[in-house]
């Protein structure tokens, strides 16, 4: 055996050992591995070796050819620059990347799979009400927090006031009562109303707020509104810049918050779950996406900035780049990065753990779009999607306070994930607007029936909550028949029995088996 046969067979040797599993570990049928003939859509490329291997004879030694690079891009090499005919690029910090793929011959692991059954978990399945999906976000720990801290700035502003009924403390009551306030407000797109007209009593304002407390009451709790100890924020604002909004627990530690450490908290939950995880320029970094590959078992796909050190200045320079083009690069490291030119001197920069091929989508036509790209544009929506659900009834106001503006912003995001966890508990489908204007009526209802007792009221308002009190005795009394029918929730599943009777207490469906008749003087007993 000659000395090129002995090469050979060393370099086949070597090549065998290389096909193993992305993640590592022995392929098994219990595993989520798949080989290349069962790839998913988003890995398109057919099994192949890295190389073409050919012997020199004159130099007795193995050689690689030149890597036909012609399917790395959707233009022929007449449109490619000279200095994009080359079978690498480096970054700044010397990071290779190939215009072919180099590793696919390896085992891809199924990629994003969701294999868990979704729905609400943990103690949000016990909220059956509009307000008690809301206190899963805003607990009566929280509501007492805002109290403590309002009621200390209150007293140091006191001394400003010429009478000491115009700066009251206020308690949980009134502070639920103001996040119905400005619930209400956003339903009715009020945010950018002044308080005096929605506070009218001529039919031109909102009719309940006057019930619930006095317009210069409702300005004076925006105003004194706190969420932390203001006596000890000048210390805690050296190591905590948003202490105004948050409390830090008991150190000493430190908090790493930079993108990638942010990330890696909030996949947590997710690792080692084959998901995929989807980010805007702020977070994606190719060391992140390696890292979160190689020990979260997530993949990555993100809009990167073109100032990072890893990418080759041929992907950010926009030099005589032809509209509707792409240029690929694959690294080691399983990472795929493309530049894409969506019009004149504009360039998009996406990377990727998830695509290792150079796929364009065929759907998207003259325009050429990556696979890449079409992929990101559909998995980013949701951020999106909760934005415009938010701001379609917005309870922010003008302020001048970024700490109100973040509390603003949490009272939006509060109102439609309660939404989210009261339809999935309840089954009971609802408008945004209906349910917004449902739950602020029951964080106002404690102090309606407060200010029923108060017999200094103007005679308009004291009309007004006995005319509520009274829309809410009814409404509890056909609260019952109002529902939606469905299956008993204590029948056996086997037994199908539909009804539409709901328990008062819990909201959960109840047949008449299971329905328990009790007269009132017992009921008040219980």
């Amino acid at each position: 055996m000659d000395d090129f046969e002995k090469r050979r067979i060393e370099f086949y040797l070597e090549e065998t050992d290389q096909i193993t599993e992305v993640w590592g570990g022995e392929s098994s049928g219990d595993e989520n591995v798949v080989e290349n003939d069962n790839r998913s859509d988003h890995d398109t490329d057919s099994e192949q070796s890295v190389y073409d291997l050919e012997y020199d004879h004159e130099r007795d030694e193995i050689t690689v050819n030149e890597m036909d690079f012609d399917n790395s891009y959707n233009e022929s090499d007449d449109d490619v620059p000279l200095s994009m005919r080359v079978q690498y690029f480096v970054g700044k910090d010397g990071t290779k990347w190939f215009r072919k793929n180099p590793t696919q011959n390896i085992r891809t692991i199924k990629q994003n799979l969701v294999t868990e059954k979704s729905g609400v978990k943990g103690v949000a399945k016990n909220a059956k009400s509009e307000m008690e999906s809301w206190e899963i976000f805003f607990s009566n720990p929280i509501i007492e927090t805002i109290v403590k801290c309002t009621n200390i700035y209150i007293a140091k502003v006191r001394c400003n006031f010429s009478r000491d009924r115009d700066a009251l403390d206020t308690n949980n009551r009134e502070i639920k009562a103001l996040i119905g306030c400005l619930y209400i407000i956003g339903a009715i797109k009020g945010g950018h109303r002044s308080t005096l007209d929605l506070w009218k009593t001529d039919g031109l304002g909102a009719e309940l707020l006057p019930c619930v407390m006095s317009e210069k009451r409702f300005q004076f709790l925006l105003r004194c509104i706190r969420f932390d100890d203001i006596r000890g924020r000048d210390e805690r604002i050296k190591v905590d810049k948003i202490t105004h909004i948050r409390i830090q627990p008991d150190g000493p530690f430190k908090l790493d918050n930079s993108a990638s450490s942010v990330v890696k908290r909030l996949v947590q939950p997710f690792r080692n779950t084959g998901r995929n995880i989807t980010t805007d320029n702020w977070f994606t970094s190719v060391p992140l996406a390696i890292d979160l590959f190689n020990n979260y078992k997530l993949t990555l796909v993100g809009t990167i900035r073109k100032n990072k050190r890893q990418l080759p200045i041929e992907f950010t320079s926009i030099k005589n780049r032809p509209i509707y083009t792409s240029y690929f690069g694959f690294s080691e490291d399983k990472v795929t990065i493309v530049s894409y030119t969506p019009k004149k001197n504009k360039i998009v920069l996406l990377l990727s753990t998830m695509h290792h091929s150079s796929t364009i989508d065929e759907s998207t036509k003259e325009i050429k779009k990556p696979e890449i790209i079409t992929f990101y544009n559909c998995t980013k929506g949701a951020v999106d999607t909760m934005d415009k659900k938010t701001e379609n009834y917005t309870v922010a106001r003008k302020s001048c306070r970024w700490p109100l503006t973040v509390f603003y912003s949490i009272l939006n995001i509060a109102g439609l994930n309660s939404q989210i966890i009261f339809q999935e508990n309840t089954k009971i489908k609802m408008s945004r607007l209906n349910f917004l204007k449902t739950l602020s009526r029951q964080l106002m209802e404690e102090q309606l029936k407060y200010r029923l007792t108060i017999d200094l009221l103007p005679k308009t308002i004291k009309f007004r909550l006995k005319q509520y009190a009274t829309k809410t005795n009814e409404a509890a009394g056909t609260s019952q028949r109002v529902r939606a029918s469905g299956r008993c929730a204590f029948c056996e599943r086997a037994k199908d029995r539909k009804t539409t009777k709901v328990c008062t207490n819990c909201a959960r469906l109840i047949c008449r088996d299971h329905l328990i008749e009790t007269c009132p003087d017992c009921f008040i007993d219980m």
